[in-house]
């Protein structure tokens, strides 16, 4: 049975292939200043617009796990980065992890999964995530549904691997019905990696429920249910923060010109931090048909849409607003690029900077062009063969963030800093 998961990651990366392997970019002109809702997105932080630095730089062998068809898998883990192979499981039956830190790759690991295909019945992913143990080691953690015993009902668990044991440590999840058509699942990693979120949803019930876990699969909290605004929905993802995550999922309106984004975010112990849903004027009516991305700021979060018309819409939502008050939101007439980040006040796009360059492109809160834009080398372009990741931002901590890049042979990873036009940040 193909998994939600293994679908949802498939289409993202179709979208990446589809940018890297463009025959001809254009550098992206500054879009003229567009509608700005609620005040535009001045919620977000303090003064920006100034150089940005590279502060700290490593560099890692791009090929680390062996020759592979796609990227690993990277996330912020603590104050170092955690790589997992993008091998398939049932196949290999093992993961392929590595730590990296400003100093190299400090920990190179090849875990094999006993038991994740007993009889030789492979279980269906929902989720995977690195976190680290109390000795700061990592260890594997997957979700999974199987091997199924009997329609519509099966066993959905959280099974931990690490080198200092046998097997699998394993604890059930909630119970749910679930769908390879309907079933929407993620599952991120916390920044510090000290705990994942896992959520699940079907999109003809109009409810998420969400379950925090800890290394050795452990249960943090009880399940925590998000109750959406329709049972058409769609667009289920978590975002990482510090110490936990978020929920993100938009449901449809009748109108089709409008969409409710709901958000939910927990702390360390499964207790909301944000509860909230704002309507946001996009939807297909207007020619706005796929999924958000969403990134978390210093005071809320912000989410792109893109159009059909070759626009987008940034909608942002704070964490001491009430639910339901209006979303801030700018429009951009030529849209600049993918949503990377919130720095300060500024937006970051993953774009092109020009014919040959990409990077990352600042925008201020209403839609006119902000700081210099990053630039970064040259990169190798993506093919069927070799499959290259785009540019992204890691994490962003006050005025600094840590961004990755693909050279030739080569991963990047850089901290850069961010500094104002007058030197206080």
């Amino acid at each position: 049975m193909s998994t939600p998961a293994n679908v949802m990651r498939r289409a993202a990366w179709l979208l990446g292939l589809a940018v890297g392997c463009s025959p001809k970019h254009q550098p992206l002109p500054p879009p003229a200043q567009g509608d700005a809702g609620a005040g535009g997105l001045g919620g977000l932080g303090g003064t920006s617009g100034g150089v940005c630095s590279v502060v700290e730089h490593v560099e890692v062998p791009l090929e680390l796990f062996g020759e592979a068809l796609d990227p690993p898998s990277i996330a912020r883990w603590g104050k170092r980065f955690a790589l997992l192979g993008s091998g398939s499981l049932s196949q290999a039956r093992a993961a392929d992890i590595a730590v990296v830190s400003w100093d190299g790759v400090d920990v190179q690991q090849h875990l094999a999964l006993t038991g994740l295909c007993p009889d030789d019945v492979c279980t269906n992913v929902f989720g995977v995530a690195v976190l680290a143990t109390a000795a700061g080691r990592p260890q594997f953690l997957l979700a999974d549904v199987g091997p199924a015993v009997s329609m519509p009902t099966y066993p959905l668990h959280a099974r931990a691997w690490d080198e200092a044991q046998g097997g699998p440590l394993e604890a059930p999840l909630f119970d749910a019905h679930i769908t390879a058509i309907t079933t929407r699942v993620d599952m991120k990693s916390s920044r510090d990696g000290a705990r994942a979120l896992f959520v699940l949803g079907n999109i003809d019930a109009p409810e998420v429920q969400a379950i925090e876990l800890g290394p050795d699969a452990a249960v943090i909290a009880p399940v925590r249910t998000l109750s959406l605004s329709s049972a058409s929905w769609d667009c289920l993802s978590v975002v990482p923060t510090r110490e936990a995550g978020a929920i993100s999922a938009v449901a449809r309106t009748e109108s089709g010109a409008a969409v409710v984004w709901h958000l939910l975010e927990l702390d360390a112990d499964a207790n909301p931090v944000l509860d909230t849903s704002v309507t946001v004027p996009v939807g297909d009516a207007l020619g706005y048909v796929d999924c958000p991305t969403v990134v978390e700021g210093a005071e809320g979060y912000a989410a792109q849409w893109l159009s059909s018309d070759a626009g987008s819409l940034v909608a942002s939502v704070r964490r001491g607003a009430e639910s339901g008050a209006a979303p801030e939101w700018v429009h951009f007439d030529v849209n600049p690029g993918l949503l990377a980040a919130v720095v300060d006040t500024e937006l970051f796009f993953q774009g092109f900077v020009d014919d040959e360059h990409r990077g990352f492109l600042r925008f201020d809160p209403d839609g006119t062009t902000g700081g210099p834009p990053i630039t970064l080398p040259v990169l190798p372009e993506s093919t069927l063969d070799h499959r290259r990741a785009l540019p992204r931002v890691l994490s962003v901590e006050g005025d600094s963030l840590s961004v990755s890049y693909e050279l030739e042979t080569t991963r990047i990873f850089e901290e850069l800093r961010c500094r104002s036009p007058s030197g206080r940040n």
